[in-house]
């Protein structure tokens, strides 16, 4: 298959290196000739996934119309605050019969919208069920490295579904479906929000029983939210929820996780930020999260406990003496 990969990202990359060594026609496409010189030059991603050298049918380019026209699936896989700007330069080329495959995880910050909103607005497409979304627990080295994991495409045609499940996999990657767009996109992105906190656990040394148990409420927050949404609360057990969850929550590999650790430390989020190359998605995610709790009406105190932990200077401690002491309740109550 023809397969453009928006996105020098370290997802975007492993995903041009798993699709390409399947034998598929790879580009995968920078910002800037810049950029496009830099990887040609070195023959591999040395800024976001060092030590992979590229197949001779893994093609690297800036956005071209030629590209996008004659590609058969076009997967995002971009940070999520760059998306709409993304979409909006490809929005005159792609086809109505192209396959849009969302590998991005994340909510707009400012609006609370969900990835597959922004490709919908911005590529004005005719049909939303030219949409697919790809998540689950899905780290970027671990697969580079040919590790096996699994992964879900979701999407309200089963047919496109069908077609990018049997693109992805591999004897390496095995690919299961779902018609869940909202639980999917949800969890990918909640479980970005999760990982922080428990990276705030493991900074602040509290031991396996605690992250164990934040991880546990947080995904009841996670299905309070998704049920709000109009999601199937029984997506957030398998692979976009659950999976991606214990993954980044636990990876030493999760820049979410560690970004929380460092939190738990005592760094402020700027000096943290300052030291990464990658996007810390949780970050905008909270943001948009609470937007969504408060106009749904939904309950989410650790979400917004480490919104006060980002920008209330709150003390990660003082968030935990908060959340201990919150009044006694049932575990299967809706609130939490």
């Amino acid at each position: 298959m023809r397969i453009s990969i928006v996105g020098t990202t370290s997802w975007g990359t492993t995903l041009g290196l798993l699709l390409s060594r399947a034998g598929n026609n790879i580009t995968l496409i920078a910002r800037t000739e810049i950029e496009v010189d830099k990887i040609l030059a070195e023959g591999e991603n040395s800024r976001f996934l060092p030590g992979y050298k590229f197949p001779s049918h893994l093609h690297i380019s800036s956005i071209e119309k030629h590209t996008i026209e004659n590609s058969n699936l076009i997967i995002f896989a971009v940070p999520s605050g760059s998306l709409r700007d993304n979409a909006r330069k490809l929005k005159d080329w792609v086809s109505p019969k192209t396959i849009i495959v969302i590998a991005t995880k994340g909510l707009e910050a400012s609006t609370g919208n969900f990835m597959s909103d922004i490709i919908d607005q911005e590529l004005n497409l005719e049909n939303p069920s030219q949409v697919c979304i790809l998540s689950g627990p899905n780290l970027s080295r671990e697969i580079a490295e040919g590790l096996p994991t699994s992964t879900v495409i979701s999407s309200t045609s089963s047919a496109n579904a069908k077609i990018v499940q049997d693109a992805l996999a591999s004897d390496k990657f095995r690919t299961y479906v779902n018609s869940d767009v909202i639980g999917t996109q949800l969890g990918g992105a909640m479980k970005n929000v999760v990982a922080i906190v428990a990276g705030i656990a493991d900074g602040l040394d509290l031991g396996d029983n605690a992250k164990a148990g934040v991880i546990s409420r947080a995904m009841a927050e996670i299905v309070r939210l998704g049920t709000a949404l109009g999601a199937n609360p029984s997506t957030f057990s398998g692979l976009a929820g659950l999976g991606d969850l214990m993954a980044t929550s636990y990876s030493r590999l999760s820049r979410n996780r560690y970004f929380g650790e460092q939190l738990g430390k005592g760094q402020s989020p700027e000096t943290i930020l300052a030291n990464m190359q990658n996007v810390v998605e949780g970050i905008d995610t909270t943001k948009a999260v609470l937007l969504l709790a408060q106009k749904l009406e939904v309950e989410m105190p650790i979400a917004k406990n480490l919104g006060h932990i980002l920008w209330d200077n709150m003390k990660p401690l003082d968030v935990v003496e908060t959340l201990m002491s919150r009044p006694t309740t049932s575990e299967t109550k809706t609130a939490n």
